[in-house]
């Protein structure tokens, strides 16, 4: 019996099971403030997110730290840092834009070919659906696409 290398197996998974740290945050014990990230959700269009990111995550970036252990000794020491609530709203911010992007990924070349949030094919609303913990809808997805994104699926919506 041949035993494969773990060079091999590491190269395996990072290949076709993404990053170890990939992780979609689905529960809303994921987040600090559920109210905060549903409203990032169902509010922020992509200027207002942009502004609070540009905001938020520099602190939040910088006290990293303060996120070990427990929720409640982290959110205890949030609690008397100055700049708690921005490091809270980075934390979540962070968490809801990547839910964002794993969304994002599931409309398909087929959806691709509608307007936004008028996803046609089942499969690609269905998992959709399943993705995003603020709503479970397919079609309320916020539209946080970069300028070239938006280029690219015009192009695409064009063409079909």
């Amino acid at each position: 019996m041949q035993v494969m290398s773990s060079s091999f197996i590491a190269a395996f998974l990072l290949f076709f099971g993404g990053t170890a740290n990939a992780q979609i945050y689905a529960q809303k014990s994921d987040y600090l403030d559920w109210s905060y990230a549903v409203s990032l959700w169902e509010s922020y269009d992509r200027a207002e997110a942009v502004a609070e990111w540009d905001l938020v995550m520099p602190v939040y970036e910088a006290n990293k730290a303060l996120f070990s252990g427990s929720r409640d000794e982290v959110l205890q020491r949030l609690a008397s840092h100055p700049e708690g609530d921005l490091i809270k709203r980075g934390h979540d911010l962070d968490r809801v834009y990547q839910v964002w992007k794993h969304v994002y990924r599931a409309v398909t070349n087929k959806d691709k070919a509608f307007a936004w949030n008028d996803w046609k094919s089942g499969g690609s609303c269905w998992t959709m659906e399943q993705r995003n913990v603020f709503t479970h809808s397919c079609r309320d997805l916020p539209d946080w696409r970069t300028k070239n994104d938006v280029k690219r699926d015009n192009a695409f919506l064009a063409g079909n």
